[in-house]
């Protein structure tokens, strides 16, 4: 899970503060990664093991600073879709596509299935 920072809107000062209170980037870490919005900010960077609710708070906390951004990202699930692509593609020795597609449906399902939890 990502919050993708589109853009830091009028009040730098704000972004960087609120930047700083939630993770452990000093405070030239924090400027640097704040003006070089537009970027993904890796929740592994903030101060702890977040849950989705803290995560949800950090989001707040840039968006009352003037940010503009979002979380992106569903989890794991979406981190590890390409590597079991290709531990797939590596343990079957798959080279047709439609084959493929139909062996990673059971992940698409399990995906759905996650984001109606939400």
């Amino acid at each position: 899970m990502k919050i993708n920072l589109k853009a830091v809107g009028t009040s730098l000062i704000k972004v960087v503060k609120a930047l700083r209170e939630h993770t452990h980037l000093t405070l030239q870490g924090a400027k640097e990664l704040a003006e070089s919005a537009p970027c993904a900010i890796d929740i592994n960077i903030l101060t702890s093991d977040m849950d989705s609710k803290g995560v949800q708070e950090f989001l707040a906390s840039l968006i009352a600073a003037g940010a503009d951004c979002e979380i992106v990202g569903n989890g794991f699930l979406e981190d590890i879709k390409d590597d079991i692509e290709n531990v797939m593609r590596k343990a079957l020795d798959i080279d047709d596509f439609e084959i493929l597609n139909e062996l990673i449906a059971p992940y698409e399902l399990v995906k759905e299935k996650a984001a109606r939890a939400k």
